[in-house]
C-alpha cells in the first residue's frame, strides 16, 4: 500500500499529461460532434492503443497482460473519467483518478484476463448508463 502511495506523485506527472490530451482536448472536441457515449468509445480505443507499444518494453507490467483484457478495463476506466469530467469539468480531478489508478494498478496487479475486463466493462457502463439517465433528467427538469 505504501509503495503505491510513493507512486503517487510520479504518477501524477504521468497521467497529467494524457489527461490533458484525452480530457481536456479529445473528449470535448469529439462531443462537438458526437454523444458522450460515442466519444467515450473513441477515446477508449485511442487510448488503449496508445498503451500498445508498452507490450513490447521488456519488464514492463504490460508484458504479462493480456491485451484484449486491458484494452476493456480501458474502455471502462475512459467511462468512469467520463462521468467525473462531465459532472466536475476538471480536468485536475481526472488526473487525480487516473493517478490512483495507475499507482494501485502498478502495486496490484489485477487479472487482465478478457473475462475480468468484460466485467469490468460492463460495470463502468451500467455506472455511465445511470450517470446519463440522472444527468438528462436533471436537465430536463431544470428547463421546465
Amino acid at each position: 500500500m505504501y509503495l503505491a502511495l510513493i507512486e503517487l506523485p510520479i504518477m501524477i506527472i504521468g497521467g497529467r499529461v494524457e489527461e490533458i490530451g484525452w480530457r481536456g482536448f479529445l473528449q470535448p472536441t469529439l462531443q462537438k460532434r458526437w454523444s458522450p457515449f460515442t466519444s467515450t468509445v473513441i477515446v477508449g480505443v485511442i487510448w488503449a492503443v496508445w498503451h500498445l507499444p508498452l507490450w513490447f518494453v521488456i519488464g514492463s507490467n504490460q508484458m504479462n497482460m493480456n491485451f484484449l483484457g486491458f484494452s476493456l478495463i480501458t474502455l471502462a476506466l475512459s467511462f468512469l473519467l467520463t462521468i467525473i469530467y462531465l459532472s466536475t469539468k476538471s480536468i485536475f480531478l481526472c488526473i487525480i483518478f487516473h493517478a490512483f489508478t495507475n499507482s494501485f494498478w502498478d502495486v496490484f496487479v489485477p487479472v487482465t484476463n478478457v473475462t475480468s475486463g468484460l466485467f469490468t466493462f460492463l460495470f463502468a457502463l451500467l455506472l455511465f448508463t445511470m450517470f446519463e439517465v440522472y444527468r438528462k433528467s436533471t436537465f430536463q427538469k431544470r428547463m421546465v
